[in-house]
């Protein structure tokens, strides 16, 4: 029997499970399994920022709330912390980042980037990095001595693989469940302002977990 089956909904009910459920499945789940890991971060939240603005063709609604609210957790693309992205496997412009970081900047830097939503497709990592990236290596006292030659050689070097084995075990556990908790609640308030319908939703939820006790992130990626 087919879950919707299941649920006894209006109309209204069930547009917006539906939508809820578009929305976990294209956007929500991969950023929720992935938000742990801090290497990854910088790319990640590049990456689910352009996801929920282009999440507007399907949900401009949707699109619109949480991108605005995401906008305002983006520091992991501050020019201190994109400095995490030089230990990400999945970056190509290391390059650049590295050549970024000769780009002199005197101001403090800021705890998140100011990128106009409207212009942030077109925003890179290394447009992000600065001299002030450098702070990072500081903070975490890690070496820099890699920084100086080939990216293609990087993984060996002893220096490189020290630091990204301590940055690896880095988890950013406070920030997936700040994530989870300000990207539900701003997708609450766009799905349904009425409490009754909240708690219908939530009730839906509770009892999908129930059905599906042995779900895991192994699965569910």
């Amino acid at each position: 029997m087919a879950f919707s089956q299941t649920v006894q909904a209006d109309s209204n009910k069930e547009t917006g499970l539906r939508d809820f459920a578009i929305f976990a499945v294209r956007v929500y789940l991969k950023a929720w399994i992935t938000a742990p890991s801090a290497i990854s971060a910088p790319l990640n939240d590049l990456q689910l920022m352009t996801t929920l603005l282009q999440y507007s063709t399907i949900h401009k609604a949707i699109s619109s709330a949480t991108a605005k609210k995401f906008s305002l957790h983006l520091w992991y693309l501050s020019q201190e912390l994109v400095a995490l992205a030089l230990f990400d496997d999945r970056v190509s412009t290391k390059r650049l980042l590295v050549a970024a970081l000769e780009k002199e900047n005197s101001n403090k830097p800021s705890k998140r980037p100011e990128i106009p939503l409207g212009s942030f497709h077109l925003c890179t990592l290394d447009q992000l990095a600065t001299s002030n990236s450098m702070n990072f290596f500081h903070i975490f006292k890690l070496p820099t001595d890699f920084l100086s030659t080939d990216p293609d050689t990087w993984e060996l070097q002893e220096s490189y693989s020290l630091a990204k084995c301590r940055l690896e075990a880095l988890k950013v556990v406070n920030d997936t469940a700040e994530r989870a908790v300000a990207l539900i609640q701003e997708y609450n308030k766009t799905l349904t302002k009425d409490e009754d319908d909240l708690q219908f939703l939530l009730q839906v939820v509770a009892d999908y977990q129930q059905r599906h006790l042995t779900a895991n992130k192994t699965e569910l990626q």
